[in-house]
């Protein structure tokens, strides 16, 4: 009789295990014992048998459409499926073609009772799969409120330490990896850096990647960036599996169903503390800093310039203002019809005003404050004592970097002892006395930012006389600069823009005594629906 093998695992592991040989040499053998001819071994490593869709079967019914097999020959009814209507899907599709199903630990005849029996073994093997996922899922929710770690990725600057007789598994701060992590925070939330520009720091000073390589993705960056874990808090059960609406695998063949992802609400989430690498203020200022980056990206701006882009809102709606390009007029615009969930009044009109007229106005009232000396005084106690706070957090840094240097000094003289006692031959030595070299400089260079950090300027008492000529200066250089200078200085200066129908309210660092008048030429009457942009 000729014959198709089938052999069926559910994991990555059993493979590599050597479930599926064990499947393979008991089938060979009752094939051999019965003088069956083996047409073709089908194997289906790693595939759920809760799905039809697999390469393996789906070449066993091509055998028998194909008449080219009397027989399928597999080890039980449950590695042909675990889903009860699907195994009688295919046992009457055989019975259609005449191909027999063949097991080796029962045989089943073509009595109505055998057929009971195939099918009541197909419900045995349902009710045990979904009991075993379900005892998984509740020892993994059970682990994890008790504070345990469970598998998948560990994010950089961390190394799994695993689980022993008398400790669960955790994840140990990894020295070299962690200076990697606070530069990069500390190159978004002081340096204000875009995530292009820390990859390209990084890349150009040769901070390695995990994989050991020079090449940092944005991607990585920005999720890096966005990590829990590092403010000291992962959190397990933040997704959960799903079936995707579109797949884009490039093979018809998944080995899950449910190889997507939804998230789920932040209640269901389960915190689990881990040691921090960075101060949980450090991590909320990335995040910011990065939402506002979003926002002010050239990319999300095509066509006009705006001096007060991000920064202008409505009072109506409370949502960001866009820009309006009409006839060479360009305004700022918004309409609180287009906002559904606004609950408006009868007499709200859209509020429209021109981008030059504001855009003057604002900048010119900068002007006047920054002439003023007592507000620069006043803002300038504020940065420091605030820059005394960020130095106490810069000593803990420092001490961290001398700690790594040294730890490097005492592999260079392992090293040394090793080559010397002819563990290593010269060629390794040089190479990784290379390495070592390397990692010594970016340390050195590390260590002298974070000390010029460090030396604080205390607090100097300046005459207010002084501080005339700087505000003279200074007012005399914002009224010649150019328009991407101007936009920094708003942007370092100026919070939000207000607008209200008669009047725009600015906030920001330095105070303002009065609101933007109502001359700023309002449009109060609607124009017809136009292409907007981002503002």
């Amino acid at each position: 009789m000729k014959v198709a093998i089938y052999a069926r695992v559910s994991s990555e592991s059993q493979p590599q295990e050597g479930t599926i040989q064990s499947q393979l040499e008991a089938l060979r053998d009752h094939a051999k014992a019965q003088s069956f001819t083996i047409v073709e071994e089908c194997l289906d490593d790693g595939y759920s048998g809760t799905n039809l869709v697999r390469p393996a079967l789906d070449r066993v019914r091509d055998l028998a459409a194909q008449g080219l097999i009397e027989a399928v020959l597999v080890l039980s009814p449950d590695r042909l499926s675990r889903n009860y209507p699907q195994l009688v899907i295919l046992q009457e599709e055989f019975d259609r073609r005449g191909i027999k199903l063949l097991f080796t630990n029962k045989q089943i005849g073509d009595t109505p009772e055998d057929k009971l029996l195939l099918g009541m073994q197909g419900l045995f093997a349902e009710y045990e799969r979904t009991k075993i996922l379900d005892r998984t899922r509740r020892g993994r929710l059970m682990r994890a409120r008790q504070g345990h770690l469970s598998g998948g990725n560990v994010p950089y600057g961390y190394r799994r330490i695993n689980k022993t007789k008398d400790a669960p598994p955790k994840w140990k701060i990894d020295p070299d990896e962690a200076q990697v992590v606070r530069l990069a925070f500390r190159l978004v939330t002081e340096d204000h850096y875009s995530l292009r520009k820390v990859a390209r720091y990084l890349e150009e000073h040769n901070y390695p990647t995990r994989s050991g390589g020079h090449n940092w993705k944005t991607s990585l960056l920005a999720h890096m960036l966005r990590c829990d874990a590092y403010a000291g808090t992962t959190y397990a059960y933040k997704s959960r599996a799903s079936e995707p609406r579109r797949s884009r695998l490039s093979s018809p063949y998944s080995k899950r169903r449910n190889h997507s992802s939804v998230p789920r609400p932040r209640e269901e989430w389960i915190p689990i503390p881990v040691s921090p690498i960075i101060d949980p203020r450090t991590f909320e200022a990335a995040r910011a800093q990065l939402e506002y980056n979003a926002k002010v990206s050239a990319r999300n701006n095509w066509k006009n310039d705006y001096l007060l882009r991000t920064l202008v809102k409505c009072d109506i709606c409370g949502s960001h203002i866009c820009g309006l390009s009409r006839r060479g007029n360009v305004f700022y615009k918004c309409s609180p019809w287009s906002h559904s969930e606004t609950a408006l009044r009868h007499d709200d009109q859209p509020i429209v005003v021109s981008r030059d007229v504001l855009d003057r106005q604002v900048y010119d009232s900068l002007v006047e404050l920054v002439s003023d000396p007592r507000n620069i005084r006043d803002q300038l106690a504020k940065r420091l004592e605030a820059y005394g706070t960020r130095t106490d957090r810069t000593k803990e840094e420092v001490r961290a970097t001398h700690e790594a240097l040294e730890r490097l000094a005492a592999e260079e003289e392992r090293l040394v002892d090793a080559y010397r006692a002819q563990v290593i031959s010269l060629d390794q030595l040089k190479t990784q006395l290379k390495k070592v070299t390397d990692k010594r400089t970016r340390l050195k260079d590390e260590n002298d930012r974070l000390q010029a950090h460090q030396e604080s300027p205390g607090h100097p008492d300046i005459p207010l006389r002084d501080l005339g000529d700087v505000s003279a200066r200074l007012k005399r250089a914002m009224t010649r600069t150019d328009f991407q200078t101007r936009q920094r200085i708003v942007q370092a200066l100026v919070n939000s823009v207000t607008l209200y129908p008669d009047r725009a309210v600015v906030s920001g660092v330095l105070p303002l005594n009065g609101n933007i008048p109502n001359d700023t030429r309002l449009l109060r009457s609607p124009f017809p629906k136009q292409r907007t942009e981002a503002a």
